[in-house]
């Protein structure tokens, strides 16, 4: 099956996902006057956005720039912000968040250190998905729900992975395995490109700590989309609750970029509220943290073109 042909097969998902979803659920029934967004509001709103990406900018920023050894060829803040933005608008057209991984080509034809970008954009986003273990252990706590601490604990599989791949390589079994790979994707070692895995403890811990700040804020905005919809019963621990869960199933899209497929989900974890508001809200989510970026990242990745 072509690229092509299963693009437009994701898209007709997408499609037919939120016609159904727009079909079955009564918008009549819906107060549209207590929809609003004062301009307090779109101030907070505005913040938690920039907040989300600064968080996110800064984790990469460390990340790669320990891979960087000439200080004059660090990266700053502005061009991690810059880049984070080009992998939100990758992200519109790829799936399972791999812009965030592809961004690296952008960042390598304006920066150099081509290695080091790609092997840093790949654990920047191991140790985002990983990260949720921490936010799991809470939300389990909170829902009492064993599968999403199981989703928690499957999320640090990846990131172990990378960790303890070069050492058990030593093992024949496995190191017959990864062999095999070699000798089909004979351009890469294997064992050689797990070893640039490898980071201080301080940059490790710093990581997953920008990276559980930056989940809580993104979850408050999912919040406070909700709110300003009109939803004022629901509480911020539903949200984060179910956060494992919505993180995890955007990594395996059965629809263009999780449209359609996002909001069912959404839709369905908070059956109890009212799924009208529940689906604006989820709808003013997607909008707020990932088209208006995108656009921003468009004229980025334009503008790099020329």
């Amino acid at each position: 099956m072509s690229p092509k042909l299963k693009t437009a097969i994701k898209i007709g998902f997408s499609v037919l996902i939120l016609v159904m979803l727009f079909f079955f659920l009564d918008f009549k029934k819906v107060n549209y006057e207590n929809i609003s967004i004062t301009p307090i509001q779109g101030v907070i709103i505005f913040l938690l956005v920039v907040a989300t990406f600064a968080i996110r900018a800064w984790r990469w920023q460390l990340i790669i720039n320990e891979k960087i050894e000439s200080s004059k060829n660090k990266l700053s803040f502005p061009f991690a912000v810059k880049f984070l933005l080009v992998g939100t608008t990758l992200n519109i057209v790829m799936p399972a968040g791999s812009g965030d991984i592809a961004k690296s080509y952008f960042a390598y034809k304006e920066a150099g250190n081509k290695e080091q970008m790609f092997i840093a954009s790949i654990y920047d986003k191991l140790v985002a998905i990983a990260s949720m273990f921490f936010l799991s252990i809470y939300a389990y706590y909170y829902t009492q729900n064993i599968w999403i601490l199981i989703a928690g604990v499957i999320s640090c599989i990846p990131w172990g992975l990378v960790h303890l791949l070069p050492s058990f390589s030593k093992v024949k079994m496995i190191n017959k395995g990864i062999q095999a790979i070699n000798n089909r994707v004979k351009k890469v070692d294997l064992i050689t490109f797990l070893s640039g895995f490898t980071f201080s403890v301080p940059t490790i811990i710093s990581s997953f700590i920008l990276s559980i700040i930056g989940w809580m804020i993104t979850y408050i905005l999912l919040f406070y989309c909700f709110f300003i919809t009109g939803l004022i019963n629901i509480s911020l621990n539903d949200v984060i609750g179910y956060s494992p869960i919505l993180t995890l199933a955007r990594l395996f899209p059965l629809t263009f970029n999780g449209i359609g497929s996002d909001e069912a989900l959404i839709t369905y974890l908070f059956k109890g509220y009212n799924t009208q508001l529940i689906l604006l809200g989820s709808i003013i989510y997607r909008i707020i943290l990932i088209f208006i970026p995108a656009l921003i990242g468009l004229f980025f990745i334009n503008k790099k073109s020329k």
